[in-house]
């Protein structure tokens, strides 16, 4: 029983050495691949930049800046007492008077 128990110790560590460099591998494998990737979207953006006129392209992976603070969702609170929307900063409700 005992050696049972010890041939299998063994070839669970066995196992998470050869599953650890099988994900080793993997990872490589997908950096080397990202990397291909991002050299060629750079191809891709120097040949639409050089090219006259727009390209699909850059429209696909272009590197734009986030939307403006200007584009936030704006938020709202209903009144209690007669439901009606009011800006979230807003401290009394412009339709009954309440306090919101």
């Amino acid at each position: 029983m005992v050696l049972l128990l010890g041939a299998l110790g063994v070839a669970w560590f066995v196992l998470r050495i050869l599953a650890g460099k099988a994900d080793e591998r993997r990872r490589q494998a997908r950096e080397e691949r990202m990397a291909a990737l991002y050299e060629e979207r750079e191809r891709l953006l120097a040949e639409s930049h050089a090219a006259e006129g727009p390209s699909s392209i850059a429209a696909v992976v272009s590197d734009a800046d986030p939307p403006s603070v200007a584009a936030r969702e704006i938020v709202k609170v209903r009144c209690r007492a007669c439901g009606a929307l009011e800006d979230e900063k807003a401290t009394v409700c412009g339709k009954c008077g309440a306090e919101l």
